[in-house]
């Protein structure tokens, strides 16, 4: 941890040799995650700098996680989201989410609302209630164009709002519509089209 005003390092953690892959802070307590590069996952104390949990999460790349509330959200290119709760869970059991045909590139969660959004490899995405994830989709998208680059994001002021970009496009949707964007944009310099 590093500390912006004095710019000192405040503590150290040793993760492991393989590296870091990525990582996440529960707001509502002292706890953050860390996802290594040999499919693990690391939960510290931001006080103590004691180890929580250490597990084997995932058969690949972990390449996004997450908190919100009481659980843990990990995100793999095995294809996988599994969900840990972290009041009742030996790390042992978690929810394995397999909505997905491709490596899951992106996710993110919903602030104040119980909506997980998550994006693959072949653009799809699927938004899903986070006390029911077991249930299906409530909302699934298919992006021909597949995924090179981008990120999801809920839009904190409107709630049924999801925000997808993917390449060069921006689209906006209702988590409860259709599946259409109600909005779209192009976000090549060289050209100038809002839809």
């Amino acid at each position: 941890m590093f500390d912006c005003a004095s710019k000192q390092a405040k503590k150290c953690f040793f993760i492991d040799s393989s590296g870091l892959q990525a990582c996440s802070a529960l707001s509502s307590s002292d706890s953050f995650a860390i996802a290594s590069l040999n499919h693990n996952v690391h939960i510290f104390s931001f006080y103590t700098g004691t180890v929580i949990a250490s597990f084997p999460a995932h058969n690949d790349t972990i390449n996004k996680i997450l908190f919100k509330d009481d659980m843990l959200f990990t995100f793999s290119s095995d294809q996988e989201i599994k969900v840990w709760n972290l009041k009742t869970s030996n790390f042992n059991d978690p929810i394995i989410l397999q909505d997905h045909n491709e490596e899951v590139l992106a996710a993110c969660v919903h602030e104040t609302e119980n909506l997980m959004a998550s994006i693959d490899a072949d653009g799809a995405v699927f938004v899903k209630d986070t006390k029911a994830l077991e249930d299906e989709p409530l909302l699934s998208l298919y992006h021909n164009e597949g995924y090179d680059s981008g990120a999801l994001l809920f839009n904190r002021h409107a709630p049924d709002e999801l925000f997808v970009g993917i390449n060069n496009m921006l689209y906006m949707y209702k988590v409860e519509g259709d599946g259409q964007p109600v909005q779209q944009i192009c976000l090549d310099e060289n050209i100038q089209c809002i839809k």
